[in-house]
C-alpha cells in the first residue's frame, strides 16, 4: 500500500492539501496465469481487459 497526498489548485500557482489517497498493489506471481479478453465497447470499438 502506498500513501499519496492529494492536492488541488487554488489560483494560478498555489496548491492546497485535499486529503490522502491510497494505492494498493497486488504482486503478480510468475506461476500465476493472466487471462486477457477482448470485448466490444459501447461505441463499437474493441477493448482489451485482464482478469
Amino acid at each position: 500500500m502506498e500513501q499519496h497526498e492529494k492536492q488541488h489548485k487554488v489560483g494560478k500557482h498555489r496548491y492546497v492539501s485535499d486529503g490522502m489517497r491510497y494505492e494498493y498493489y497486488q504482486k503478480a506471481r510468475k506461476d500465476r496465469t493472466k487471462v486477457l479478453s477482448l470485448a466490444q465497447g459501447g461505441l463499437g470499438l474493441p477493448f482489451l481487459f485482464c482478469t
